[in-house]
């Protein structure tokens, strides 16, 4: 357990040096990427593509993108979707092995990744924020592998926007700025399907959809539920 010191004259703890470097690290590291050029994109617009020779570390200050790939047999394959606050870009090699879309507009910051890395060596206390990011990164991954995992239809349908609920924020009305094509994309399911089960859960009173790209869950009980595979006879 690290050890705080007291302070001589105020009887409150004084910060050891290690959790002193440590504030300054996080600090620093968010002034790194604040110094940077925001960089502006229009929905439909990439910040990277599949292939590309590219050593930038993402930070995305707006918007939503998604990351997907291009299967041999020319399908797309929607692989995870990014919020505002998230990170992207690491990688162990040079050459990206999915492409950034922007969805809506986004606007993000960008750092040179052997810069960073030069940063990160010469301020260790830098390491510890680092860590952090991709252990929300992982984090993130994880909640959207478990997504995908549910066996049927409604069951990742449900998930899927519980997770983003999750992901903004837990507001009343869940925005959904992605197309049908889009959601089957990413779930693995067809369109019909999502549509149809999208029906469903409305006329069943879980959800609403009071405009097309957006959604207000009215039972959040029934809709965890099926989230589980509880529940309801469909």
């Amino acid at each position: 357990m690290l050890a705080l010191a007291a302070h001589p004259t105020s009887g409150h703890p004084a910060p050891s040096p290690f959790v002193d470097g440590l504030c300054k690290g996080l600090k620093t590291f968010d002034e790194m990427l604040s110094g940077q050029s925001a960089r502006k994109l229009e929905r439909g617009q990439h910040l990277f593509h599949q292939g590309d020779d590219d050593r930038n570390i993402y930070k995305i200050e707006s918007g939503l993108v998604r990351l997907y790939r291009i299967l041999n047999d020319g399908r797309r394959q929607i692989i995870s979707l990014r919020f505002a606050g998230d990170v992207l870009g690491f990688e162990a090699g040079s050459e990206r092995h999915y492409s950034a879309e922007a969805i809506t507009p986004v606007r993000v910051r960008s750092l040179d990744e052997n810069s960073t890395y030069r940063r990160l060596r010469d301020e260790p206390a830098l390491a510890p924020q680092l860590v952090s990011l991709l252990s929300q990164e992982l984090e993130n991954a994880r909640e959207q592998i478990a997504v995908l995992n549910r066996r049927s239809a409604i069951e990742k349908l449900a998930a899927f926007i519980l997770e983003l609920h999750r992901r903004q924020g837990e507001c009343g009305t869940v925005e959904i700025p992605l197309s049908r094509t889009d959601i089957a994309d990413f779930l693995g399911l067809t369109i019909e399907t999502v549509s149809r089960n999208l029906t469903k859960l409305r006329t069943r009173r879980i959800i609403d959809l009071p405009r097309i790209h957006s959604l207000v869950i009215v039972d959040f009980e029934r809709l965890e539920a099926l989230a589980e595979g509880e529940g309801e006879d469909w």
